[in-house]
């Protein structure tokens, strides 16, 4: 028989990050051995995030279109589903009822709780959030807070053997895969005053960071500083690894 099939709905660009699509793809590989794992997203440079592709059993690229269009015909687009995962601010509570109302089942990972919500389980990994900071069905089910982290298994694994004493003075700087307003500049210029506290820096920034140039610009011939591009989850767990502050 079969696996049955979920619908992740993600997207990620320079603007809003690739948040999205990385929780969306943990959560994926946590599940790809019961079911078959499809991503439908506008992304254009899934083939630049090796560890997202993937999670998943199929991609599905979707054109740019009002999102009210979308839900319309969601159910022409991606085909029949036994589940569909959203994740993102634009499917707001009319995009979710028009998905209802074709036949879908919803879970929703979010983390604003800004619309009403028609998903039958709402993931938020922040802390402090209650079910009644939600507008949704009486049937709904929340699972919140940090335990419900969406996290690749590398970390997990490494969370387990995680050192308890601070052994350097290296910092890791990194504000995801995109950080369009460039907060990585600002902190690492921040770090460079201070020197004397700090013994090396590695900067991680995504396939989606647009200040290169900027970057490189400023770092010049500095030997203290490393950067990492678009790394690999493995990769980002070394180099965490190697740093106590962050």
């Amino acid at each position: 028989m079969e696996n049955r099939t979920i619908i992740f709905r993600a997207d990620g660009n320079s603007d809003i990050g690739l948040g999205h699509l990385v929780r969306s793809s943990a959560l994926a590989a946590m599940l790809r051995e019961q079911y078959a794992c499809v991503l439908a997203t506008r992304c254009r440079m899934i083939d630049q995030l090796p560890d997202v592709r993937d999670s998943f059993t199929r991609i599905i690229e979707l054109p740019e279109k009002s999102y009210e269009a979308e839900a319309a015909e969601f159910h022409n687009i991606t085909g029949p589903a036994d589940l569909v995962v959203l994740d993102g601010y634009a499917f707001d509570g009319a995009y979710q009822h028009q998905l209802t109302r074709n036949g879908f089942d919803l879970f929703s990972i979010d983390d604003i709780h800004s619309f009403k919500f028609h998903s039958k389980v709402i993931i938020n990994h922040a802390g402090g959030i209650t079910p009644l900071d939600y507008a949704a069905w009486p049937f709904t089910q929340y699972f919140l807070g940090p335990h419900y982290s969406l996290l690749r298994g590398a970390f997990l694994r490494a969370a387990k053997d995680r050192r308890n004493a601070i052994s350097d003075n290296n910092c890791i700087v990194c504000f995801g895969g995109a950080d369009p307003v460039n907060r990585t500049m600002q902190v690492v210029q921040d770090l460079c005053k201070r020197s004397d506290q700090v013994d090396h820096i590695h900067v991680v920034v995504g396939s989606a960071y647009r200040f290169h140039a900027e970057l490189n610009d400023f770092i010049g011939g500095r030997e203290n500083i490393s950067v990492h591009h678009a790394v690999s989850t493995g990769e980002m767990v070394r180099i965490m690894q190697q740093c106590s502050f962050a």
